[in-house]
């Protein structure tokens, strides 16, 4: 996009929200690599249930980790009104390389016969994502005007809610076959003695269906109006909540 406000270059660019970007994008890639090369020395991967949970501490390492960035980088953004274009542009092309690297890599490992594993491929996913995420953390830290593309500018002006009115809700539940088994003995009479065998009967049962009843709900609509500072350019965000207010 290109402003159209005529004093969009007399605002600074934001260096500072740009190295925060990619230092923290750095550095949350460094430290997943290095927690996943601990738990291959430490043969944390070897076998289904070790790579299972090996996986997992690496998912919760990359939300924590992405928890601790995301308020580092909001202190970062501060509220200096700055330009905003070039800044969207490098972490969107960034955030559109990051997918294509995930991809090329495969292909690579593929076309080389590299010995790789599962837990290789997620420690490279979650590696990748972590651009993307900080992006949409920025642009959300920030906001950018569509008009003169300037960056922390958007001021709430006004809030008004809107009564939706009440509803009564009811979902329907069953209505679906399950297989029931249930084991007994039979007793056969030969020439020589009664012989007992075990038995399993499946029967088909079926569960009709029933409405059950929710509640009474209550529907509202919030519109909140952000007015830009610099040109006056005005966003409307709208949201729309349903709360139950009694049986």
């Amino acid at each position: 996009m290109k402003s159209q406000e005529p004093t969009y270059k007399k605002f600074p660019f934001p260096v500072r929200i740009l190295l925060s970007y990619i230092i923290l994008s750095v550095t949350g890639i460094v430290l997943l690599d290095m927690l996943s090369m601990f738990l291959i020395v430490t043969d944390s991967v070897d076998g289904f249930l070790n790579t299972f949970l090996s996986i997992g501490l690496m998912l919760i390492a990359y939300a924590a980790g992405m928890l601790v960035f995301a308020v580092i980088l909001s202190a970062l953004c501060g509220r200096k009104i700055y330009r905003g274009i070039g800044l969207y542009r490098f972490t969107t092309v960034v955030s559109i390389a990051c997918p294509i690297a995930f991809i090329g890599m495969i292909v690579f490992m593929n076309a080389t016969n590299m010995t790789y594993s599962f837990f290789n491929i997620a420690t490279l996913f979650f590696e990748l994502a972590v651009p993307p995420v900080l992006m949409w953390y920025l642009r959300m830290f920030t906001r950018r005007c569509s008009w003169c593309g300037l960056i922390n500018t958007y001021k709430v002006t006004a809030v008004r809610t809107d009564d939706l009115g009440r509803e009564h809700k009811f979902h329907t539940e069953g209505g679906y076959y399950y297989e029931q088994k249930s084991t007994g003995r039979i007793s056969e009479q030969t020439s020589v003695a009664p012989e007992v065998m075990d038995v399993e009967i499946t029967t088909t049962q079926y569960v009709p269906k029933t409405t059950v009843y929710d509640g009474i709900f209550e529907r509202k609509r919030t519109t909140t109006d952000f007015r830009c500072a610099v040109c006056g350019n005005i966003v409307k965000e709208t949201t729309t909540t349903e709360t139950r207010i009694g049986d």
